[in-house]
């Protein structure tokens, strides 16, 4: 929608910078306005009753208002492209701009959409109603333009106008309306026929008819380098339009080739001639060189057909249908060659091309004659010089336009098999190569290469790709295309970056089995194209790529077309590599895109068709066309990627004139893609400031957003929000892979540098200076608000306010960069702050030191810093007389106290001074005393020797000091329960001591109690340890006894202490005696309880509740052996009491015995006691190992000797020490033979010996 006055032409939206948008109402309005958009000088807004155009022009402002009748209307939004905060007073609020927004009526059925594009602002009425009427409030008058589409609304001078709305069907294609002007207060807005259609897709950016009185038609089409379009048709009209100059052939009637070059609007004709004959000539291929010169071939059967002095061939003396190639200069008004090729039959050129060079390819077929010879010119060494049968062969050949006769023929080969062969297309590759399309129904002898994409014909035709040598003489590359049906290639464009040969065609090989059809072999359509199943219909279009030399694979290969006959005609790709197509199509449903330009189909239609490079995507497709009868094709595809179609077209079914040529310009996206970048906002601002950059564009699928060249990660889409400085880089690609970049800079000032020094608290009535610094250019200071402030457009005022205040300084600098700062000045009194003084007496020993912690307290918001003024004695100190107290918060302050001789109580201070220089106080009171304890135990106490004895001490303190008093002792025996003890003030304790009597007697034991003030505290422990001596003894006598009587020896146990104690006593004792000659029979005892047990040798006595007599006397009665000795000893080996009390002595341990010896002389006589044994032998059953057991008394060596009968020593063992006990050992005997062996054991003096036998 755009507004047009007289005196005032309005921007587009698109040029408006900001809200590019339509902007919802945020409460800055009044409430019956939904939105409003801008375009250019107008505002149009949104209400309940419509639309109201704002227009502002030198001439006034006007307001003239567009009503829905008798409705009022409601909004439904689309979605938000951008949001923004707006500002009133106070208050903010945010406004969203909408890419669309939709009126509904109080159904709730759409009545109108407006929605922002890329052309401005664009009306769409709903589709479902025929017609709509509106009113029209503040106009003078109105008027139609119908050729511009435009509804002008007059006012006094001022002119405005709006396009017509555009009606959106439900197939989501969009045409503009027809308007009816019913009177100068009503318009009504009309769904139009299809006359001209006007569709809201891609548009058709000329349509240009050529003619005459009869039938025309446009077959090629091309374009030079500047441009210009140059058309080749057919004519049958005798009042062809012919170009003054132009040249004309002298008897060019009645079917007739024409050559036109329009000027790149195509609305200019820079010439148009005719060439023919006096009979039939067709018009099939049109090439231009570099200089503008033009090229054409086709064929004629008319024997004057304009040819050229000393051409290649100039007579033609035959009435068939013949080749011809000619060339006219660039300005069209002479031809400049002109030559048949011509054999003795039809021979025709469908396809030409030229070099840089000028040289001239041209492509096509050649029949014969039956059983006469070939005689179409063929050239020595050329690939193939020989018909190859069948009805035609197809031909390539290269001329030389030099007037020079045969020489002018460079080369002229066939290539064909044994039945018809065309060749449709010829096109060239840089390095010089040749590559051919066309037609072949040759099921043999047609030359196929071994690394073709298909080396077997599949059906009634193929269609064939090949790649000739520059100068023609070899075959590079060979294949057929195609299945079980028809195939023909009537397109082919070679891609010099892919190395990559693009062709379309015909086909109708659908793979399905029909009646008739064996074995159906489908067209080879590749997995994931656009289109891999036959549409059906007579035929369907093609689309197919391959790289000849790299694999024996299509690269893709797809179909097109919908449910009726579809032909494709042309082929162009754009320098994206993307395919267009032309032809013609029956179709309903030929696919078409929403963006057409024609969506609808009348009788036979043309269309124009652009995949992707990968012929994955459908990227545009539409009919051509109007409602009678529309056929394209030729198509050339610009390096811009602007199409240009030609072919002709049905005025009307009327009409008599028959057929037009037209020609046609459409734009799908602008090659190579150079976005448009729009901003939302300016490209310069100030940090914190951002502007928004979009490329927004319906032609475009991908974004990629770089900054100073670096790809910004995940900005992939159409708009980018800006905040800093730079060079912004958009990267696009359309649906065809064509990709394109866009650049815009981006400013981002810096906003002016600014410090503020951090500002004192203040108390009330006090000031301070602000200290603000900047190094940058200002050319605005602000202070606000300006109370208590001495100046407001200074950097650094003396601020005095009343009370807490906050400032903000607003600095702008020469950029028009601002920046708020906030200085915050407290104003705080003295009763923020407060000292408490120590609640309760601290009591310490003599020159004690201690750390007060005095409580301070802050309840203000903000940190304050106090002092310390004074302290009241020289034992306080302090570490800092400046202390912070943070906000909010009560802290301890540490004071030292340094201890004081002076028993008693002291009052002590200490004096702060705050912020504002206010005193405050905290007191506390020290009491300095001596330890004081009272101690309660028992001052003597009795034990036996060895015994342990405890007693508990209680301590009481006397006064209020507290403290740890240390246990300490260096008496042997002593322990206490715990080294220490800690005395709360005026506390009571006790603790547990113990002492181990040794030593007899009356011991003091002294142990300290020591303060941690150093006081010490001495006490003694009286401690009785009673000891009894008690000795044993033998009583000794000199009685001789005879062996033959009992013999009794008598122990005595003597009280030596001579005190009598109240209870018996028990005692324990051991001896030992000379075992071969004694042996005890019993013990008896009148004073104790006797009893005793053996130990091996020795004789465990125990004497139970002996009476506490002098001496207690035990008997042991004895019985007399022969034995080693006539003076058996005795000996005591342990004496013990039962009681602790008593201490036993051993005084007579040793005593002997006097035996008689019945009248022998006095000597001892030797009696040997037997010490070794020889318990068992046996004998294994190998007989080859003795198992010996023996036993010893005593510890002694011993000797294991095994001899025969003869007295031979077998086997010996020697053991050099045998301990007491039992043993057992093994000896080999396995080298004695049968017989009767000896053991022997000797063991100190014993032998004893065993006898055994060994039997085989």
């Amino acid at each position: 929608m755009s507004i047009i006055s007289d005196d005032a032409i309005a921007r587009d939206t698109k040029n408006f910078t900001f809200p590019k948008g339509i902007v919802l109402n945020a409460g800055q309005y009044p409430s019956s306005v939904y939105a409003y958009a801008h375009s250019g000088n107008a505002i149009i807004w949104f209400d309940s009753e419509g639309l109201l155009f704002d227009v502002q022009s030198p001439s006034g402002g006007y307001a003239i208002r567009m009503k829905f009748p008798n409705q009022q209307v409601r909004l439904q939004k689309g979605s938000i492209i951008q949001e923004r905060n707006v500002i009133h007073g106070n208050e903010v609020s945010k406004e969203e701009c909408l890419q669309s927004l939709t009126m509904l009526d109080k159904f709730g059925s759409d009545i109108s959409t407006f929605a922002m594009n890329e052309n401005g602002l664009q009306w769409i009425i709903n589709s479902d109603v025929q017609e709509v009427e509106y009113m029209i409030e503040g106009a003078d008058s109105i008027s139609i333009d119908d050729s511009l589409g435009e509804l002008y609304m007059h006012v006094g001078t001022l002119r405005f106008g709006m396009h017509a709305p555009f009606l959106k069907p439900i197939n989501g294609q969009s045409m503009a309306m027809t308007m009816v002007k019913e009177d100068n207060r009503r318009i009504v807005f009309r769904i139009p026929k299809k006359t001209n259609e006007q569709l809201l897709g891609v548009p058709l950016l000329f349509t240009t008819f050529i003619g005459g009185t009869l039938s025309e038609t446009i077959n090629a089409i091309t374009l030079d380098q500047n441009g210009n379009i140059y058309v080749l048709g057919e004519t049958d009209s005798p009042n062809y339009p012919i170009s003054t100059g132009a040249y004309i052939a002298p008897n060019a009637v009645p079917k007739d080739v024409f050559i036109a070059k329009f000027d790149s609007t195509g609305k200019n004709i820079i010439y148009s001639s005719r060439i023919g004959g006096n009979q039939v000539e067709l018009g099939t291929s049109i090439a231009v060189d570099t200089m503008g010169q033009v090229y054409a071939a086709g064929s004629t059967t008319s024997k004057n057909f304009p040819t050229t002095q000393n051409a290649f061939q100039t007579d033609k003396t035959l009435p068939n249908e013949d080749v011809f190639v000619i060339k006219l200069n660039a300005e069209g008004n002479s031809l400049l060659y002109g030559t048949f090729m011509m054999g003795m039959t039809t021979d025709i050129a469908h396809s030409i091309n030229v070099d840089e060079q000028g040289g001239i390819y041209v492509a096509g077929e050649t029949r014969i004659l039956s059983r006469n010879p070939h005689t179409f010119p063929k050239t020595q060494n050329a690939f193939d010089t020989s018909y190859n049968g069948g009805s035609s062969d197809a031909f390539i050949a290269k001329l030389n336009p030099a007037g020079k006769g045969n020489s002018d023929l460079q080369f002229c080969t066939l290539i064909g098999g044994n039945e018809s062969d065309i060749a449709f297309k010829i096109t060239l590759a840089k390095n010089g190569d040749l590559i051919v399309a066309g037609e072949t129904t040759s099921d043999s002898l047609f030359p196929i290469t071994k690394d073709a994409v298909q080396t077997t014909y599949h059906g009634l035709s193929d269609g064939f790709i090949a790649v000739l040598s520059p100068k023609g003489d070899s075959l590079k590359y060979s294949s057929y295309i195609g299945g079980s049906g028809d195939e023909r290639i009537t397109g082919l464009v070679f891609d010099e970056q892919s190395q990559s040969i693009i062709f379309a065609g015909i086909t109708n090989s659908d793979g399905i089995q029909h009646s008739g059809t064996q074995n159906p072999i489908k067209f080879p359509v590749t997995k994931g194209a656009y289109d891999t199943t036959y549409n059906g219909g007579n035929n369907d279009g093609f689309i197919c790529k391959l790289n000849p030399f790299v694999d024996s694979e299509l690269k893709y290969s797809t179909y097109i077309g919908g449910s009726g006959d579809d032909y494709v005609l042309g082929l162009g790709v754009d320098v994206c590599a993307a395919p267009y197509v032309t032809g013609t199509t029956t179709s309903s449903d030929f696919p078409i895109t929403f963006d057409a330009s024609d969506s609808t189909i009348q009788k036979n239609e043309g269309f124009v068709t652009k995949l992707n490079a990968l012929a994955n995507v459908l990227v545009f497709s539409s009919y051509i066309g109007n409602e009678e009868s529309d056929q394209l094709n030729g198509i050339y595809v610009d390096q811009s990627g602007a199409i240009y179609l030609g072919g002709s077209a049905q005025v009307n079914a009327s009409s008599t004139n028959g057929r037009d040529g037209f020609l046609v310009k459409l734009q799908v996206g602008i090659l190579p893609l150079k976005p448009t970048i729009d901003k939302i906002g300016n490209l310069s601002f100030c940090k914190g400031d951002s502007v928004v950059l979009d490329a927004t564009s319906r032609n475009l699928i991908s974004y990629q957003w770089r900054k100073d060249n670096v790809p910004i990660p995940g900005a992939n889409a159409s708009t980018l929000i800006v905040k800093s400085t730079g060079i912004f880089s958009v990267d696009v690609a359309d649906a065809s892979g064509c990709t394109g970049s866009e650049s815009i800079k981006v400013t981002a000032f810096d906003r002016p540098g600014l410090t503020i020094a951090k500002v004192p608290v203040i108390c009330p009535g006090d000031s301070v200076r602000i200290n603000a610094i900047s190094a940058d250019s200002l050319q605005e200071i602000q202070w606000s608000p300006a109370l208590g402030l001495s100046c407001t457009t200074c950097l650094n005022p003396i601020a005095s306010p009343p009370m807490s205040m906050s400032y903000i300084l607003k600095t702008v600098d020469t950029n028009g960069c601002a920046r708020f700062d906030t200085v915050l000045v407290k104003v705080i009194d003295s009763k923020a702050v407060s000292a408490q003084s120590l609640a309760d007496t601290l009591v310490l020993c003599r020159n004690a030191s201690t750390i007060l912690q005095v409580p301070l307290t802050n309840t203000s918001d903000v940190d304050l810093i106090i002092s310390i003024v004074s302290l009241s004695d020289t034992a306080l100190s302090a570490k800092s007389d400046s202390i912070l107290i943070p906000a909010d918060s009560a802290i301890l302050i540490p004071i030292t106290f340094n201890g004081v001789q002076t028993i008693g109580v002291k009052e002590y201070s200490i004096v702060f001074s705050d912020h504002c220089g206010s005193l405050k106080t905290a007191r506390c009171f020290i009491n300095v005393q001596n330890p004081s304890f009272v101690y309660t135990l028992d001052s003597i106490t009795e034990i036996c020797r060895t015994d342990i004895t405890r007693q508990t001490i209680t301590i009481t303190n006397q006064n209020g000091l507290s403290g740890t008093v240390a246990i300490n002792s260096t008496e042997t025996g002593f322990s206490s329960s715990r080294s220490s003890i800690f005395m709360k003030p005026y506390g009571r304790d006790s603790i547990t001591v113990e002492y181990l009597g040794m030593t007899p007697g009356l011991i003091p034991v002294k142990f300290t109690l020591k303060h941690e003030c150093g006081e010490i505290d001495t006490l003694t422990w009286n401690i009785r340890v009673i000891s009894n001596p008690y000795a044993l003894s033998w009583n000794k006598d000199t009685t001789i006894h005879a062996l033959d009587k009992p013999i009794i020896k008598m122990l005595e146990i003597d009280n030596l202490s001579k005190q009598r104690l109240q209870t018996p006593q028990s005692f324990n004792l051991s001896i030992v005696h000379e075992y071969s000659t004694l042996q005890l029979d019993s013990i008896l005892s009148f004073d104790c309880g006797v009893s005793y047990s053996r130990l091996g040798d020795t004789i465990n006595i125990f004497m139970k509740d002996c009476r506490d007599t002098s001496k207690a006397k035990a008997f042991l009665h004895f019985t007399g052996l022969v034995g080693e000795t006539l003076k058996p000893w005795l000996r005591i080996t342990n004496f013990s009491s039962v009681n602790t009390c008593i201490d036993p002595i051993l005084n007579n341990m040793h005593d002997t015995i006097s035996l008689d010896t019945y009248g022998c002389e006095l000597s001892t006589i030797k009696v040997n006691r037997t010490n070794a044994q020889l318990k068992s032998v046996r004998l294994n059953q190998a007989q080859t190992e003795l198992s010996i057991r023996y036993a010893n008394v005593e510890r002694t060596s011993g000797r294991f000797i095994c001899i025969n009968a003869i007295g031979q020593v077998m086997n010996a063992i020697n053991i050099p020490m045998i301990e007491p006990g039992e043993h057992e050992l093994s000896m080999q005997i396995d080298i004695c033979p049968s017989g009767v062996y000896t053991l022997i054991y000797e063991s100190g003096n014993n032998i004893e010996s065993s006898l055994f036998m060994i039997m085989e």
